[in-house]
């Protein structure tokens, strides 16, 4: 499939039950005495995705963090290409904050989230 008849698909896919977001982009800085912490970057303008949430978050979804943390990822992201996302940025949607575990994609952007806490 060419890479506009893909984003031609995607876009539909999207339009079809579409929320806008605004992402928190974060950075790790050191912390004295070893290790690191994350720290609130810049918000990256609002995009358009879909939220796709999956039916049974189960062990299938179960992912370790570069950071050690164990999270099940309970939804998928869907954006056009090129979107402007990266693995630990959050988003408020609804009463919930996400956090991005991975981005993947080749004909289109997806990301893949859990319940940021």
């Amino acid at each position: 499939m060419n890479v506009d008849v893909s984003n031609k698909i995607t876009k539909e896919f999207i339009k079809f039950n579409p929320i806008v977001i605004v992402l928190r982009r974060r950075r790790k800085i050191p912390v004295p005495g070893g290790g690191w912490k994350w720290v609130d970057d810049s918000l990256i303008p609002a995009q358009t995705c879909r939220l796709v949430r999956r039916n049974n978050a189960s062990d299938a979804y179960r992912r370790t963090l570069s950071d050690g943390r164990i999270v099940v990822e309970e939804a998928r992201l869907v954006f056009e290409i090129g979107a402007n996302v990266q693995d630990g940025d959050l988003f408020q949607h609804g009463d919930t904050t996400w956090e991005i575990s991975r981005v993947t994609g080749m004909l289109s952007t997806s990301a893949e989230v859990f319940r940021h806490d």
